[in-house]
């Protein structure tokens, strides 16, 4: 395995084995992560020149030291935040302000499309009765967290880790129903939105975002390039445009009144 490789690697200099050794045992969750920035960190443990600081205190508690530098390594390697040309090139495109924009994310995900490091997945929200009605109800009895006739917020994990969870289970009953079910990354995107926001199948809509943050960004361009989206964002009509994108209970839930606070927050103080 690739990560084998990399801590066996690693272990050639003795005073780092223990730490790396203690991320693969500890960390099963930097496996992915750790494959995929394979070459950045065999380069950075391996070159001749360059020498961790690492005492026996710190190889005492490896895991925790060397979690964090890879974390920190990951926070720069992935794309966790939209860039500023990103964000101006999507604008442009759409016609609309930059701040239109980022007041859906903010509103939709606190402006952030990710979990928290070392995790590298996108946030999602899985909706039971989305995969209930599209898999007619025949998993309700056997997985009722993630299968039920009408919407329910109690369902909710109340945690961006639990809502994998719940994901996961629905996955392993539906793999394409239950990445269909899910609301993804910072504008939180219906899969079943695919084809609306430029993809071939629900996998390569999963991947983009899963990819980056600008690719998320990319997504939701598309989506909202549709008449009905953008003609109310080009008025900055929030009633409008919450009604088209969040569906008529938006009231409920204030979404116009937090998209036009979030609007004018953003427009008094640009880039804080």
């Amino acid at each position: 395995m690739l990560i084998g490789k990399a801590v066996t690697i690693a272990s050639n200099r003795p005073d780092h084995s223990p730490a790396l050794a203690g991320i693969a045992g500890s960390h099963p969750s930097l496996k992915a992560p750790l494959e995929r920035s394979l070459i950045k960190i065999i380069d950075i443990v391996t070159a001749t020149t360059f020498f961790l600081p690492v005492t026996s205190a710190h190889c005492r508690t490896g895991a925790q030291t060397y979690a964090g530098f890879i974390a920190n390594t990951l926070e720069t390697d992935m794309n966790r935040t939209i860039s500023d040309q990103a964000w101006a090139n999507s604008a442009a495109t759409l016609g609309v302000e930059v701040a239109c924009l980022q007041a859906i994310a903010e509103v939709e995900s606190s402006g952030a499309g990710f979990l928290p490091p070392p995790s590298d997945l996108p946030k999602v929200l899985f909706e039971g009765h989305i995969f209930h009605r599209q898999t007619d109800g025949r998993f309700d009895a056997i997985a009722p967290n993630v299968s039920y006739p009408h919407w329910d917020k109690s369902k909710y994990a109340g945690s961006a880790v639990g809502e994998w969870t719940r994901l996961n289970t629905a996955i392993a009953l539906d793999r394409d129903v239950a990445l269909q079910s899910a609301s993804w990354g910072m504008f939180q995107l219906m899969g079943f939105n695919h084809a609306l926001c430029g993809f071939s199948d629900v996998e390569a809509f999963v991947d983009a975002h899963k990819s980056g943050a600008d690719s998320q960004l990319t997504a939701f361009a598309q989506f909202i390039a549709q008449p009905r989206f953008l003609a109310a964002l080009r008025a900055r009509n929030w009633q409008a445009f919450a009604s088209a994108y969040n569906g008529p209970g938006y009231a409920k839930n204030r979404y116009d009144s937090k998209l036009a606070a979030a609007y004018a927050r953003l427009v008094a103080s640009p880039g804080a």
